[in-house]
């Protein structure tokens, strides 16, 4: 290996702290997702403080179906959240550890989550799929209760504002299945879907 002329050492040490900088900047940027994303259950929990003093015959099927959708529409985002976060480091592991490791001359740095790989089954995680399962489970036991309570009725048209109510909520339970097999593909692919150093990240 030919010793780099000193132009050449201050060129690699330039281009080593621009790598490392973003590399700070993307394991901040994780660690603001995993503030947010911790804010999703207490918020949860708040709406349903505020939503069970208001619970009354009359408004229970409205109340019903707006809680299913606050509680679809919090799972969703924390799909949503967990999926910059595999991201992130799709993004260090397929690009950014590259293009460092041609720029230093050691073995293996940045390891853990080659660790954390080697350790986990290829199956999706149970924190990863009891998303979508919580999603359908929600909507199915409102669904359930819904339709028991008009049973015997001709569906009135005071009640087709439901069927709208079911097919939004239809649409994010969708919503969270999609995401959720998105980013439990995006996780299995953090080493063994190799790239070169550079190339686009294209998880999507």
């Amino acid at each position: 290996m030919t010793t780099p002329t000193p132009s050449e050492s201050v060129d690699r040490q330039a281009a080593l702290q621009l790598h490392i900088s973003e590399y700070q900047a993307l394991t901040n940027r994780s660690t603001y997702y995993t503030v947010i994303g911790s804010t999703i259950w207490p918020a949860l929990i708040l709406f349903w403080a505020i939503i069970i003093p208001l619970w009354n015959s009359e408004h229970a099927p409205y109340l019903l179906w707006v809680t299913c959708s606050v509680v679809e529409f919090a799972l969703l985002l924390w799909a949503e959240n967990v999926w910059e976060q595999y991201r992130n480091i799709f993004y260090i592991e397929h690009n950014l550890k590259p293009l460092i490791a041609s720029l230093l001359p050691l073995g293996t740095f940045w390891d853990y989550e080659r660790f954390l790989d080697g350790t986990r089954k290829r199956r999706p995680l149970w924190r990863e799929a009891y998303v979508g399962w919580a999603s359908i489970c929600v909507l199915a036991s409102i669904s359930s209760y819904r339709v028991s309570t008009v049973i015997g009725q001709r569906l009135p048209r005071s009640h087709w504002w439901e069927v709208f109510a079911f097919t939004l909520n239809l649409g994010l339970v969708v919503s969270v299945i999609r995401k959720e097999r998105i980013l439990i593909k995006l996780r299995q692919s953090f080493f063994h879907s190799p790239l070169e150093p550079g190339s686009r990240i294209t998880a999507t």
